[in-house]
C-alpha cells in the first residue's frame, strides 16, 4: 500500500473529526463560532486513525485500483 494514501486519509480524518467536534461544541453552546479550535490535536487524531485503521478503511478502494 502506498504511504501517500495514508497521509491523505489522515488529513481527511483530521478534518472530519475536527468538524464533528466543532459542530457538537457549537450545538451544545460550549463554544461560539468566533472561538478558534486548535488544529494540531485533530491532526494527531487523524494520523492515529490512518496508522491503526488505515489499511482496513482503504482496502475497498484499493480493490478497484
Amino acid at each position: 500500500m502506498a504511504r501517500y494514501s495514508l497521509v491523505i486519509l489522515g488529513f481527511f480524518a483530521a478534518n472530519l473529526v475536527g468538524a464533528l467536534i466543532g459542530l457538537a461544541l457549537i450545538a451544545t453552546k460550549r463554544m461560539s463560532r468566533e472561538q478558534p479550535i486548535p488544529y494540531g490535536v485533530f491532526l494527531a487524531i487523524g494520523a492515529g486513525i490512518a496508522l491503526y485503521a488505515g489499511p482496513e478503511i482503504l482496502a475497498p478502494f484499493h480493490a478497484y485500483g
